[in-house]
Order: C-alpha cells, then sequence, then structure tokens
C-alpha cells in the first residue's frame, strides 16, 4: 500500500537561503527532498548536469515544483524554501482527509489576474512585452483564477499530471510565474481543488536575497509603473 508522503523544499543556487523545516516530517511517513542547487535539480530530473546548468533556474525550479509524482507516494507537500508554516501538519491532515487532488493558497492580497500582471511588471518579474501578451487574456477573467502556490499540495492523479504538463508549456512559452496559470488549468480540466486561507495557515517567507541597489531599482520601478498603469 501506498502511504510514504513526498516533500519536496526548493530554491535553486542561492536564490533563496533555505529555512528550517518541521521536526515532524523526519517521520519515516515522509520523504524528503531538499533541492538547493542546480546539481541537487539534476539528480531529482534525472538529467544531466551540464543539460541543467543550461536552463535558466527559474524555469528549473518550476521543472522541479511540477515534476511528475512518483507512483510510491501518496501525495507531495511543496513548499518553497524560503517558506516556514508552523501548523503545516494541520494542513496536510486537512488536504488528506478532503476529496481535494490539489490544494494552494488563495491569493492574499490580489484576486484579478490583471492585478497580478501589474504587480509582477513593476516588481521587474515579467517585461512589458510579456504584461503586453498577457493583458488581453486576463480581460475575460471572472476572478477565480489566481492562487498563491509557495506552498500547494496534490495526490496522485492523471488529471493532474496533464495539468502540469500544460503548465510547463505555458512557463516556458509565455512567463515563468506559475501562479498566472495553475488555477486556469485547473479549472478547465474540472479538477477538485481546495484553496486554503493563509490567515488561518499563515506562512512566514524569508525576503529573497538581493542587494541594495536592486532593491531600490524594484522600488522606483513600482512607483512609476503604478503610476502609468492605474
Amino acid at each position: 500500500m501506498i502511504n510514504k508522503l513526498e516533500f519536496l523544499h526548493c530554491s535553486i543556487d542561492g536564490y533563496d537561503k533555505p529555512v528550517k523545516i518541521n521536526d515532524f516530517l523526519k517521520d519515516d511517513t515522509y520523504r524528503v527532498c531538499k533541492i538547493y542547487s542546480t546539481e541537487d535539480a539534476a539528480r531529482y530530473l534525472g538529467i544531466n548536469i551540464d543539460q541543467a546548468k543550461k536552463i535558466d533556474p527559474k524555469l528549473l525550479s518550476r521543472y522541479i515544483k511540477f515534476a511528475p509524482l512518483d507512483k510510491k507516494y501518496l501525495a507531495r507537500i511543496y513548499m518553497d524554501a524560503n517558506i516556514s508554516m508552523e501548523n503545516l501538519n494541520d494542513l496536510i491532515e486537512n488536504f488528506l482527509n478532503s476529496n481535494a487532488l490539489i490544494m494552494m493558497a488563495s491569493h492574499p492580497v490580489r484576486k484579478y489576474l490583471i492585478d497580478e500582471l501589474k504587480a509582477c511588471l513593476s516588481g521587474g518579474k515579467i517585461s512589458f512585452k510579456e504584461y503586453l501578451s498577457l493583458k488581453n487574456t486576463s480581460n475575460s477573467d471572472s476572478g477565480n483564477n489566481l492562487s498563491q502556490n509557495g506552498v500547494y499540495l496534490r495526490k496522485q492523479s492523471d488529471v493532474l499530471e496533464k495539468v502540469f504538463i500544460d503548465l510547463i508549456a505555458l512557463l516556458e512559452n509565455k512567463v515563468c510565474r506559475d501562479q498566472l496559470f495553475l488555477r486556469s488549468l485547473l479549472n478547465d480540466y474540472k479538477v477538485n481543488y481546495k484553496l486554503f486561507d493563509l490567515e488561518h495557515y499563515p506562512i512566514n517567507i524569508i525576503p529573497h536575497r538581493t542587494n541594495f541597489i536592486k532593491r531600490l531599482t524594484k522600488k522606483i520601478r513600482f512607483t512609476i509603473l503604478r503610476y502609468l498603469l492605474n
């Protein structure tokens, strides 16, 4: 009987400083996979290290994040390595006892894709060209297509594997921001998913490693673009 759970903790090549994982994850129920380097990613994905080094780290981390779930596991718990959650055990139990195939957080700040696009643009996470290419597709957004995916949980499911294949294609060909596409694809495939509330299951996010000049540039860019786009 399949009863092990995979816990995937990911940050490629020092982008984020990994935080300490919860003590209960040391139990035999879990197999903890710490992916903190390109070498770790290559081993996990079963690809050559030279091949892995040619992949943009942001995209490589998504290959890890949405990799097929090995059949020996009942489910996967994924967490960005700069995130901690005190009541993670309760969240896992909630998910495993539900009928949902996947669980992720409702977005704590924004509801509509267009607002997330603006935030990504002003934060320097997408280019203006990418913003324009996605802006029109967000016009029909009904407000149920956005999620926060720094922590997500999934069960064994063939339809989820199809969703993730389509998701990776969008990340490769559009823009590498999975929160823009995942929930919309789940809706398209009519997947039974569940959103958890970050007020009930709070997470602590350690800021990304950036120097002072980059932080200042980002703040100036955010201020200018917020004015221009509003």
